[in-house]
């Protein structure tokens, strides 16, 4: 199955041509019938462990991030409370 588009091909910025351009479209992928790869039970195991694997990089990064703040915010509350020391400190 294909399908043949025109469209005008832009020569010069704002201007279009006469010509039109011809592309063929190839029709859609034949695949097994009525899902069979879909049921085979190894077929899924492997699916659930992409899926998991990809949910598990998702946290670790998300954890990674979480860490990364939490020691930011500890350095600027270490530096904050040498601050409100050196002030309380008589001269």
């Amino acid at each position: 199955m294909s399908a043949i588009i025109k469209r005008s091909v832009p020569l010069v910025a704002g201007l279009t041509s006469v010509r039109a351009r011809t592309v063929a479209v190839v029709g859609a992928r034949f695949y097994s019938q009525d899902g069979a790869t879909a049921r085979d039970p190894g077929w899924s195991k492997k699916e659930k462990a992409i899926e998991d694997q990809h949910a598990h990089n998702r946290e670790v990064e998300t954890i990674k991030k979480l860490r990364e703040q939490l020691a930011k915010q500890q350095k600027e509350l270490e530096e904050r409370e040498k601050k409100l020391e050196e002030m309380k400190k008589p001269e």
